[in-house]
């Protein structure tokens, strides 16, 4: 689903009476001023940041209208489950947002926002993984932040969420419990539906752990995804994908028996090297240590880079995060139209 975005529509519209940030020369003249942001609070009083932009024409009417937030959360009052619609869920957004400001639109506007007309600098995708039970979550984030990382960078547990690529100005990934999320008194996080809902919810999502991307302009420009309609040719589902792929996830737990008796002589005795927490870098030819390397990441899914980890109550195997079980809406949500998905037909 479609977690936050932040876009620029090409809207003509009377500016949003927010104020305005003036910037004047020495002898008092005005050399340039902009409308501030203000919020826009919806049904379910989840804020979305709205501003007036773009050049004012000689009638008064501003050319675009920025909207930064979530809009799934905007629209539904949750998002736990929602759309991966990029131009139908905007062009919800961009109504409701249009309604409570009083601002009239046109069909030309719905359908230019429907064909994915309109600028993306922000785009944050998640989907929810379901594991065996509640305690697999923590244990699993533990793992996680042990032992991932990206090609540049080590992942980074920050108060039980881990982060992948953590501060990048490209994009950026993490992983968290969703259901403590959700389950806590800040207004701002929890559901917002009535409390036989939520507790359904809350009881469905509680094995799940949730996994989140953002890109950013940067990233979006250099793939050519910056406008609405070339991230619906790619497709949400296939972008989320390749992104993932980027993480390095190994939990490096030991290999069975089993497969030890299976691997091949010489990369047993590298294996049986690393599990001894000697260097093995340092006892073979470069040339060896790659090729031992990518036998043993390929087929036993060890990484002889990282430390070993003993198997205990609190390790999940985590080899391969798109391998675990992907959590689908429930149907109370859809049969109850709790939840958006995609344009009827």
């Amino acid at each position: 689903m479609i977690d936050w975005l932040t876009i620029a529509v090409d809207f003509k519209h009377i500016p949003i009476n927010a104020g305005r940030i003036t910037c004047s020369n020495p002898d008092g003249t005005i050399d340039w001023e902009v409308p501030t942001r203000t919020q826009a609070r919806g049904s379910f009083e989840q804020s979305t940041q709205v501003r007036s932009s773009g050049f004012i024409d000689q009638d008064g009417f501003c050319s675009t209208l920025l909207l930064d937030g979530n809009p799934s959360k905007y629209l539904q009052g949750h998002n736990v489950f929602g759309s991966d619609d990029i131009t139908y869920l905007v062009e919800l957004w961009f109504r409701q947002v249009c309604f409570e400001f009083n601002l009239p639109y046109s069909i030309f506007d719905l359908n230019r926002i429907a064909y994915g007309v309109f600028k993306v600098t922000r785009l944050d995708i998640n989907y929810m993984f379901n594991l065996r039970h509640s305690m697999d979550v923590n244990s699993f984030l533990i793992a996680l932040g042990e032992t991932g990382g990206t090609k540049y960078q080590r992942a980074v547990n920050k108060k039980g969420s881990v982060y992948f690529n953590f501060g990048s100005r490209r994009w950026s990934a993490v992983f968290y419990n969703k259901h403590t999320e959700v389950n806590v008194r800040n207004k701002g996080r929890r559901l917002l539906m009535e409390p036989e809902q939520n507790q359904k919810l809350l009881k469905y999502v509680e094995k799940a752990i949730r996994a989140e991307v953002c890109i950013r302009s940067i990233e979006l420009k250099d793939r050519e995804m910056s406008y609405g309609y070339q991230i619906e040719n790619v497709g949400i589902a296939k972008i989320y994908g390749e992104f993932m792929k980027k993480l390095d996830i190994n939990g490096n737990t030991r290999v069975s028996d089993k497969n030890i008796l299976a691997m091949p002589s010489a990369v047993k005795g590298t294996y049986s090297l690393w599990l001894s927490n000697h260097d093995v870098r340092s006892l073979m030819s470069r040339a060896t240590f790659y090729r031992h390397k990518k036998i043993l990441k390929e087929e036993y899914g060890i990484n002889i880079d990282k430390p070993t980890r003993e198997i205990g109550s609190n390790v999940v195997s985590i080899n391969k995060v798109m391998e675990l079980e992907p959590l689908a809406c429930p149907e109370f949500l859809v049969a109850a139209n709790l939840v958006i998905l995609k344009r009827a037909g």
